[in-house]
């Protein structure tokens, strides 16, 4: 049996690598572990280890990222000792291949020294583009030290051959997110009020900003406050926010939210609800507004608006049910009078999710079952 790695470093991944690991559990060829890192191990994002713990997954082992990286400086310190400790650890530890998602700047490290260890690497959601940060050039650096690939569309499928890699190692499996909310049991609507200690109605929206590490500290102060500005017109909705992601600037983010709303009585702040609360509250609400990848791929599932702010996630595909806004005041404004329209919410009832697949979790285990695994880990680039 070949002992597969899955990297996780924040609660997001996770629960799109959940379902992967379990597939690859009833497999008779593979031995899956988790390996922990990033805001899994930080106090100020809810030591969300504990729950890996809870729910009795395999750990291999776990490392720590120092989250007080705010500046490029701090950043480059915590993401070295990142490293250092993952090397340790991974030399005691060897796994046959190790699966990786996205975009994040841990990944970085992880990739550089799975690699000189000779240990295959399997990316999920490649071939995408997000021009508004920094991600996008680290997702791409990750596809070319990745021998297989699991993009979420044929358009990026393409993408990753465009970038050299073989056609006969790219897959297009759809998205496991999506495939989360297809299979997802929601709480009652009493259940969620109670756990969340707040009032549900028809009017309400989950509020996700994240910093766009593409630009400097100003932008994201100038972001933040005109979004705010805006939402903060519509006092008959309530407002629930969810944690930013641990970013460049991302403290100046989350300043203004927690100061927002302690004066504003319609707000909530959540730092991490989960899978479960967080799909059982889009089944409800009628509006997901920021500039999260989930506002993009999962959201359409449930059949109701987003509204994109800024370029974080310029060059994604996407529903018909995204309301494109920059981030000056007048083009927020517009995007949520066009997503709060009549018109427009009964148009997004009938929205085809172009990130939907086919139990992707299932297809990209027995994919990977057939596939002959290296035993010297090279490849060559093809040309097209």
């Amino acid at each position: 049996m070949k002992k597969i790695g899955i990297l996780t470093s924040t609660r997001a991944d996770y629960d799109l690598l959940l379902p992967v690991y379990r597939e690859l559990i009833d497999s008779d060829l593979f031995d899956p572990v988790f390996i922990v890192t990033g805001t899994h191990l930080s106090e100020n994002h809810g030591m969300t280890i504990d729950e890996l713990k809870k729910e009795k997954v395999n750990i291999l082992f776990s490392f720590s990222l120092s989250t007080e990286n705010s500046t490029p400086e701090m950043l480059t310190i915590s993401l070295a000792q990142m490293q250092m400790e993952y090397s340790r650890a991974l030399r005691d530890n060897l796994v046959d291949g190790l699966i990786v998602l996205g975009d994040r700047v841990e990944l970085l490290p992880i990739v550089l020294t799975t690699s000189l260890f000779g240990i295959p690497l399997i990316h999920m959601h490649g071939g995408e583009i997000t021009q508004g940060a920094i991600d996008e050039v680290i997702r791409h650096a990750v596809t070319k030290f990745s021998l297989f690939h699991f993009p979420s569309t044929e358009t990026y499928r393409k993408r990753i051959i465009q970038l050299g890699e073989s056609p006969e190692r790219v897959f297009n499996i759809g998205s496991v997110g999506v495939n989360n909310v297809k299979n997802i049991n929601p709480l009652k609507i009493s259940e969620l009020e109670k756990e969340l200690n707040l009032k549900l109605n028809e009017k309400t929206m989950v509020v996700t900003i994240h910093s766009e590490t593409s630009q400097n500290k100003e932008y994201q102060i100038e972001m933040i406050q005109n979004f705010l500005s805006v939402v903060k017109e519509y006092s008959d909705w309530t407002i629930i926010f969810t944690g930013s992601n641990m970013d460049l600037y991302s403290d100046l983010i989350e300043k203004k939210i927690h100061n927002f709303v302690e004066k504003n009585e319609n707000a909530f702040y959540f730092k991490s609800l989960g899978l479960k609360k967080y799909f059982s509250l889009l089944s409800y609400c009628s509006l997901c507004v920021g500039n999260t990848s989930s506002g993009i791929i999962e959201v359409p599932s449930f059949l109701i608006p987003t509204i994109n702010i800024g370029d974080r996630q310029k060059g994604r595909v996407c529903a018909s049910s995204v309301v494109h806004a920059d981030i000056s005041i007048n083009s927020v404004k517009s995007a949520f009078v066009k997503a709060t329209s009549k018109t427009f919410l009964e148009s997004c009832r009938e929205i085809q999710n172009p990130y939907e697949g086919n139990e992707p979790a299932k297809e990209m285990v027995r994919k990977l079952e057939t596939l002959v695994w290296p035993d010297v880990l090279s490849k060559e680039f093809n040309d097209i």
